[in-house]
């Protein structure tokens, strides 16, 4: 949405601002091992315009953002929802089980992770023309602020090989078993 406003003849202002929200699942083999995704994002900006002179024009920004992600692993519910098969959704919220280098189940290592960054920005430009000719300098001051978590792997992984990979790579610990 914006609203544009003019104050006088030489001054213009402007409001805008956009929420956005989706929620998302995604991934590949079974559905016990796929990433939910939860995200919010809030944006506004003003703008202030002014005449100075008939040569001088200043125009001023402010920009406010926030975004919220989540990923996190699906619950028993959703992972049935998207499979349709119980049975696909074997090792929802538990460890990460690898076997023998193919089939996965369990929660992705990448999961849970929570961020929430927010940005402030001000920019200010002058223009200044005369003749032909046109000056434009100004600046730009932004400052991020993020907050968030990681729990990368935090509910462990445990990996199988078979007993050819395990002669090719571990042949001692091979032998031994």
């Amino acid at each position: 949405t914006r609203i544009d406003y003019r104050l006088n003849d030489k001054q213009s202002v402007f409001v805008r601002g956009n929420i956005d929200k989706n929620d998302s699942v995604a991934g590949s083999g079974l559905e016990s091992t796929w990433i939910a995704s939860s995200n919010y994002s809030y944006q506004t900006q003003l703008g202030v315009t002014s005449v100075l002179t008939s040569k001088v024009v200043n125009d001023f920004r402010f920009s406010y953002s926030y975004y919220r992600n989540r990923l996190f692993s699906p619950s028993q519910e959703i992972c049935e929802g998207l499979a349709g098969d119980p049975n696909h959704c074997f090792g929802v919220g538990g460890t990460l089980i690898n076997f023998f280098g193919g089939l996965s189940v369990g929660n992705n290592a990448n999961t849970p992770q929570d961020r929430h960054p927010r940005t402030y920005q001000f920019t200010d430009n002058v223009s200044w023309t005369k003749g032909s000719h046109r000056l434009r300098f100004g600046g730009n001051w932004e400052h991020v602020y993020s907050r968030g978590s990681w729990f990368r792997n935090h509910a462990g992984t445990f990996s199988t090989f078979s007993p050819v990979a395990l002669q090719q790579n571990f042949r001692a610990l091979y032998d031994t078993l």
